[in-house]
């Protein structure tokens, strides 16, 4: 505050906040869970931010010297974050659709939000999707999302946008998109649903990957340990053996050379073990659980 005291003055010509100072105060906002006035992090780095655009629009000419105290890509990433971290979604996407608004309308404040910012929405709902009173909703949500992404890249793959060229075209979703969608419904809680959904988005993104070649489409052994998870708290009959196909597919695709990313690791095995003892079917999923461990 003291730096933009100095800088309205007129009087330190030499001093002119810029908006990585900003940044740091939001970002150490962020750190902390609540201030004395019980603010969230979030509520208090969106507060910084809308200060950020009230200096811009008081500058004499906000596109050269004053530009500075626009707010950035960055800024806004960092509000969308904290939101995810508060799982708080709804916020985190208003305020993505304040960005596509702004950018569209040329709006003064108009930040083009990048695929960072499209994935940690995506991210918010995820975080968040444990604690839906209606089982599913935030992974229904975050799957919306990256359909929104799929429909928008695939009409400007064919030419079938409506808008030039020139204007901002949302972003093609990537691995972390996928991911993003497919933790939220393993940790959705909605049971057979949410592993069905989780193992079709895993499907969809190795044949993508396939067909196009694509390494950001790349499947990893994160992603197919999502789906094991998935089926692992899922507790009906046959999640132990979705689980379990889901180990071989991926020994499958790594000794085929098909995709070398996805040996699975001690999670992968800690969640195909969680699955066979959770089993409906006993002693013989305590016993594939003990043989897997052994």
């Amino acid at each position: 505050q003291w730096m933009v005291a100095l800088y309205q003055s007129g009087d330190h010509p030499n001093i002119i906040p810029h908006h990585s100072n900003f940044l740091t105060v939001m970002n150490a906002f962020c750190k902390n869970n609540a201030d004395e006035l019980s603010n969230s992090p979030a509520e208090n780095a969106h507060r910084i931010m809308k200060w950020m655009e009230s200096l811009h629009d008081a500058s004499q000419d906000g596109r050269s010297k004053d530009s500075s105290l626009k707010p950035n890509i960055k800024c806004y990433t960092v509000i969308i974050d904290a939101f995810a971290r508060l799982k708080d979604p709804i916020k985190a996407e208003q305020l993505l659709h304040r960005m596509e608004k702004n950018d569209n309308t040329g709006f003064t404040h108009a930040v083009r939000p990048n695929l960072v910012t499209y994935n940690s929405v995506i991210n918010a709902y995820a975080q968040s999707s444990s604690q839906d009173t209606e089982k599913g909703t935030s992974a229904k949500k975050a799957e919306a999302l990256l359909r929104r992404m799929q429909f928008s890249h695939l009409n400007n793959k064919n030419g079938l946008s409506a808008k030039s060229s020139a204007t901002y075209q949302i972003p093609k979703p990537d691995l972390r998109s996928y991911s993003g969608v497919i933790n939220a419904y393993a940790k959705s809680g909605d049971g057979d649903r949410g592993a069905t959904q989780a193992e079709m988005l895993l499907r969809e993104l190795q044949k993508s990957y396939e067909e196009s070649g694509d390494d950001s489409l790349r499947p990893d052994t994160q992603c197919f340990t999502g789906v094991i998870d998935a089926w692992a708290k899922c507790g009906t009959k046959k999640a132990p053996q979705h689980a379990q196909e889901i180990i071989d597919w991926m020994h499958q695709l790594v000794q085929t050379g098909q995709n070398q990313n996805v040996s699975p690791n001690i999670f992968s095995y800690n969640s195909l073990m969680q699955a066979w003892s959770f089993s409906t079917e006993q002693p013989r999923g305590m016993i594939r659980a003990e043989a897997i461990f052994n």
